[in-house]
């Protein structure tokens, strides 16, 4: 053969070896699968709940602590496909970062290779295998690396798992190297977390030998591994349905207990898991407000980079300005900041933002805006009410640009229409109020008008929630709905009664007519959604039909 006939074929042979080296992403992940493994938790002898997990050695495999700390019995099986591994014990595990490593009789798994994850850049194409909540089994999700956070060292992640994929492997798309292992992923955030590959080798090097493997009962044990039981009592909480008052107490117990055992003392991610349960169950299943504040700013103080720390504590604020009748305006104040602190850290980011986070802060400037109308009527001194009555208008102008944002994010957000409706109407009673005030007649004409503007957006908005609630099974909002849409229409019934009287003593009949006509109309629209009100509003009905009558003599 000669030379060129040597080269040609080498050259072929080159080709050949690099493509059967050459593999797609799609390649790469499904080969990780094969790692890969699903863990099952059960408790006297029912399932409840699952993770993910896979192998660092032939017989040992990597999960999270919270996904198997407290079960009867732990199983792990490979992700679709039928083979599953009889766990012998714990061989190595590190409480503060919720990371174990189990024992499997067998040493048939496939090992996957850890890589570098302090190497990793942002932006970094990554893939994570899980089985998430109502997802597939061993689904794969793609996403990128964002950065490290600096409090405990987790990595973020540009990606939404849920908590069935916790314990499982975060990897490369490149090499398919493991550089992390999911531990969370909070709500309202394209963002989820995992705790560094590098974090995990160190692990590696602390593990028991084959013959001193712990039992499983033993490992988690209260007396023996009291921040390992911690684990268990804070999933518990974490799953509680917060509309039974005495579980709610019951968890809450729970979580004191890990405060009391002083287990959290150096272990940031326990402290901050409690205090972020702690508080969700004191706000929605207590409604202890202050106790939930408390609870959210201890959050916040431990890990001020934790985002979602502020959310809460946001919505903590809110909801006790809207249950309690002092401090009303510092407490929207408080909670708008928090919002404010939340939605600016995704916004730089360049991640995601859902719609909930711009309609919770809408709701909040509201009820300041609200709150200062209010004060504003118990004022004495015509200038501080003035003052007042305009600083509502500028918070409600604001709140209507946040639920605007809302509903751009989401547009059948029934409830966002139905707060920019009531937005707008508190709008619209701030200006009619601002208007009675001003001595410049023309100048008060102006504002009763747009008021009256704002009052028809108002019931166009309200009357967009209605239909998109039609569809809706949730009864009770919907009679909510309708008595305060009924209040929409009462209120501009109310304005254009009181423009009328205005046109008519200014000699103007036609639009005088006009308006008492719509104000007869409202009425009417008032009555046929709330009839709780149609004493009232038959007597404000029939002042406007006998100012008609007069006009037509």
């Amino acid at each position: 053969m000669n030379k060129q006939h040597i080269k040609f074929v080498s050259g072929l042979l080159a080709i050949g070896i690099l493509l059967a080296c050459t593999q797609t992403p799609e390649q790469i992940a499904e080969k990780a699968k094969n790692s890969t493994v699903l863990v099952s938790r059960y408790v006297n002898g029912e399932i409840q709940g699952i993770g993910s997990g896979f192998f660092v050695e032939r017989d040992q495999i990597m999960t999270n602590i919270h996904v198997v700390a407290g079960a009867d019995k732990v199983t792990a099986r490979l992700v679709s496909k039928e083979t599953e591994f009889t766990i012998s014990g714990v061989v190595a595990f590190d409480v503060k970062n919720d990371l174990v490593i189990l024992k499997i009789t067998e040493k048939s798994g496939k090992p996957l290779t850890l890589g570098d994850s302090n190497a990793i850049e942002p932006g970094t194409s990554i893939f994570a295998i899980g089985t998430p909540a109502g997802g597939e089994e061993g689904q794969i999700t793609h996403g990128t690396f964002h950065s490290i956070r600096k409090s405990d060292e987790q990595l973020r992640l540009e990606t939404i798992l849920s908590p069935g994929n916790s314990g499982g492997p975060v990897l490369n798309l490149e090499k398919a190297e493991v550089i992390g292992v999911v531990v969370a992923s909070p709500d309202k955030i394209n963002m989820s977390y995992a705790i560094p590959s590098n974090i995990l080798r160190e692990l590696l090097k602390s593990r028991r030998s084959d013959d001193d493997v712990e039992p499983l009962p033993e490992w988690w044990n209260e007396e023996k591994n009291p921040a390992v039981f911690a684990y268990r009592y804070i999933h518990s909480a974490s799953v509680t349905p917060t509309d039974d008052a005495q579980k709610v107490k019951d968890a809450i117990g729970y979580l004191n207990k890990v405060t009391e055992d002083k287990v959290i003392e150096d272990n940031l991610r326990l402290a901050v898991l409690v205090y972020e349960n702690k508080g969700k169950l004191l706000l929605h299943g207590l409604r202890d407000h202050q106790a939930a504040i408390e609870n959210f700013k201890k959050l916040t103080q431990l890990m001020p980079d934790y985002w979602m720390g502020y959310y809460h504590l946001g919505n903590a604020f809110r909801q006790s300005a809207m249950a309690t009748p002092k401090d009303k305006i510092s407490q929207y104040d408080s909670a708008i900041d928090n919002y404010d602190i939340f939605i600016d850290f995704i916004k730089d980011n360049g991640l995601n933002l859902e719609a909930d986070p711009h309609f919770w802060r809408g709701r909040a400037k509201w009820g300041l805006g609200q709150s200062k109308f209010t004060l504003g009527q118990s004022k004495d001194d015509q200038k501080e009410a003035l003052n007042l009555y305009e600083a509502a208008i500028r918070d409600l102008e604001a709140a209507i640009r946040d639920l605007d944002e809302a509903i751009e994010l989401k547009k059948d957000y029934a409830d966002a229409h139905f707060q920019l409706g009531l937005a707008k109407m508190g709008l619209g009673q701030s200006k009619f109020t601002l208007g009675q005030s001003k001595d410049d007649q023309k100048e008060a004409l102006n504002l009763y008008e747009a008021a009256i503007k704002n009052l028809d957006e108002a019931i166009r908005d309200q009357g967009k929630a209605m239909e998109l609630l039609q569809d809706s099974v949730d009864i009770v909002q919907g009679e909510t709905f309708k008595k305060d849409y009924a209040n929409t229409y009462y209120s501009r019934g109310y304005m254009q009664q009181m423009l009328a009287d205005f046109y008519k003593s200014n000699g103007n009949k036609e639009e005088a007519q006009r308006l008492y006509e719509a104000a007869v109309e409202d009425c009417k629209k008032t009555i046929q959604l709330n009839p709780n009100l149609k004493t009232s509003v038959q007597q404000m009905q029939k002042i406007a039909e006998e100012a008609l009558e007069q006009l037509k003599k």
